[in-house]
C-alpha cells in the first residue's frame, strides 16, 4: 500500500492519518487513571474489581475492562499476605462510653439435631449492651444490612463505628455498598 494514500504501511496502526501524529490522551483515561491510583494507594489490599466498584460510585463513568489494563500497566497486584512470625499482643480497644459509639458484629453457626445448619447473626451496641439477633438458615448481606438499619431505627441512630470480622457477610460487595451509603 502506497503510505501517500493513506494506508498502514510502514506506520503505526493507531496514528491519525490526517494530522500523522498520535491520538491525544483521552480525558477518560486520565481521569480513570487518576482516580485508580490515589485509591490503589489508599487502599492497597483492594484488588482492581474493588477499585472499580469505588471509582463507579464516586460518579467517574469507566470500563472495568480499562481499570484492569490500568491496574496492570501500574504494576499494581494485591501482595500475599505472609504469616508474621511474631504475634502482636492485642490493643484493648477503649470503652465506649455513650449509646452508638461503637457496635459490635458477628455471626455463630449451630447444627440441629437433623444436622441442617442454622446461622446466628448478632449485633451489639458496646455500651449499652443492646442487642439484635437474626437466626435463619442463611443470612446473606441484604439481610443482615435490613437488620441493621431496623437496629438503628431502634437505637435512635448509626454508630461512629463498627467492630466486624472478615467473614463473607461482611466483605460483600452488598455490604461495602450500604457503608459507603451512609457515608
Amino acid at each position: 500500500i502506497d503510505s501517500a494514500s493513506g494506508g498502514a504501511a510502514g506506520r503505526h496502526a493507531s496514528r491519525d492519518r490526517l494530522t500523522d501524529t498520535l491520538p491525544a490522551a483521552r480525558p477518560g483515561r486520565v481521569a480513570a487513571l487518576a482516580a485508580g491510583t490515589s485509591l490503589a494507594e489508599r487502599y492497597p489490599r483492594h484488588g482492581y474489581w474493588r477499585l472499580y466498584r469505588k471509582i463507579r460510585r464516586a460518579g467517574t463513568v469507566v470500563n472495568h475492562k480499562r481499570i484492569c489494563r490500568l491496574y496492570r500497566e501500574e504494576g499494581l497486584k494485591i501482595r500475599k499476605q505472609t504469616r508474621k512470625r511474631v504475634a502482636r499482643a492485642r490493643v484493648e480497644l477503649p470503652r465506649p462510653t455513650r449509646v452508638n459509639e461503637r457496635w459490635s458484629a458477628d455471626f455463630m453457626s449451630v447444627a440441629t439435631a437433623d444436622s441442617r445448619r442454622l446461622r446466628i447473626g448478632n449485633v451489639v451496641d458496646d455500651c449499652s449492651r443492646q442487642a439484635a439477633t437474626i437466626v435463619e438458615r442463611s443470612i446473606p448481606a441484604t439481610r443482615m444490612t435490613e437488620r441493621l438499619d431496623a437496629f438503628a431505627a431502634e437505637n435512635g441512630g448509626y454508630p461512629e463505628s463498627m467492630t466486624l470480622d472478615n467473614g463473607p457477610e461482611f466483605t460483600s460487595d452488598t455490604f461495602d455498598q450500604w457503608v459507603s451509603s451512609l457515608g
